[in-house]
């Protein structure tokens, strides 16, 4: 199993942290706490870890929305996919913005959404430099796509 990130240890009750990014695995099996669940997860719905649950509950609450919003995890996993676009080899931003689209929703970006989310790329760019190797206003993109509704529900 992969610990989760935790923002405080506690040895005394066995609460151990792992990496923010589960050291870029993906896991079936996270180890859980019944003392403290994993914060992320519990925003969508962790199943009561005192019970067994066959089933998840299927729910929308404003508060998954703010979790994708702020949460470090979220926050760290955009800022790491910014980091590797910016070394990407891209030779523009328009191919860039195809790059992602088929990374997040699995499908070619249309004509309009290339031009909407490179001018809005510019947008979060600071200005100086080349747009290319701003890694601040890259970082930004992919935390707005995480963020969309089709990135977050499977049709």
């Amino acid at each position: 199993p992969i610990r989760p990130h935790r923002s405080a240890e506690d040895d005394k009750k066995r609460l151990f942290s792992g990496p923010l990014d589960g050291r870029g695995r993906r896991s079936i099996y996270l180890e859980m706490s019944i003392m403290q669940p994993p914060e992320f997860l519990v925003g969508f719905n962790l199943p009561d870890l005192k019970f067994p649950t066959g089933k998840r509950d299927v729910t929308n609450v404003p508060a998954q929305a703010l979790v994708l919003l702020n949460d470090p995890f979220v926050e760290a996993m955009a800022k790491a996919w910014g980091n590797s676009l910016v070394e990407d080899g891209s030779d523009s931003s328009e191919e860039r913005i195809r790059k992602m689209f088929l990374a997040a929703f699995g499908r070619v970006a249309s004509e309009d959404e290339v031009k909407r989310w490179t001018a809005a790329a510019q947008a979060f760019s600071n200005g100086g430099g080349d747009l290319l190797e701003d890694q601040a206003a890259w970082s930004e993109v992919a935390h707005a796509l995480f963020n969309t509704k089709e990135f977050l529900y499977y049709r």
